[in-house]
């Protein structure tokens, strides 16, 4: 049965609203010290596979069986790439943070369009693991941790139009180009 789109969209924010509490409560040392081990643990995995074999990631896998989803393969990837997420950067979806200016420069993005745009022709969540994670790292560890969850579970969701929305929310904060 097809859901409608309100609530769509509230569980896709519940998705990121777990992982959020998970990077919180395992791995962010913003508001104090975790358990960093677990959060190198997990950053020196270089696929999805190999997340499988930390016990942080079992941590938010359990959290979000406990709401209903059941996808762990997804889990793995959103655990592997928040690992690399030093500060939580609420104020801006995304793709909009990809295109904020770089170092303060408005005429840069932190994130080229090309690099973008090879972003967005990923297939599947598994292909999203090593770009995200580069992504993040030239954000310097800033993230909306929230909303980057929310994009990794949906990538392949036929009715989310994750790509689409990227695209917007990067075109509109992108800086213009002069011709």
């Amino acid at each position: 049965m097809k859901q409608t789109g309100d609530s769509d969209k509230a569980e896709r924010r519940l998705v990121g609203e777990i992982a959020l509490a998970w990077w919180r409560a395992t791995i962010s040392d913003q508001e104090k010290a975790r358990d960093r081990g677990a959060r190198a643990q997990l950053k020196r995995c270089s696929d999805p596979t190999e997340v499988f074999f930390c016990p942080a990631f079992h941590k938010l896998l359990y959290s979000l069986h406990a709401e209903g989803w059941h996808n762990r393969d997804t889990a793995a990837v959103i655990a592997g790439v928040l690992a690399h997420v030093k500060e939580n950067n609420g104020g801006a979806r995304f793709a909009a943070q990809m295109a904020a200016g770089k170092d303060g420069n408005e005429k840069t993005a932190v994130v080229s369009e090309l690099r973008f745009r090879r972003l967005l022709k990923c297939k599947t969540r598994a292909d999203l693991y090593l770009p995200v994670i580069r992504v993040v790292r030239l954000m310097g560890g800033q993230a909306d941790v929230a909303d980057l969850a929310k994009s990794i579970w949906n990538w392949e969701h036929k009715d989310c139009f994750v790509q689409r929305d990227w695209a917007c929310d990067y075109y509109e904060h992108a800086p213009e180009k002069k011709t």
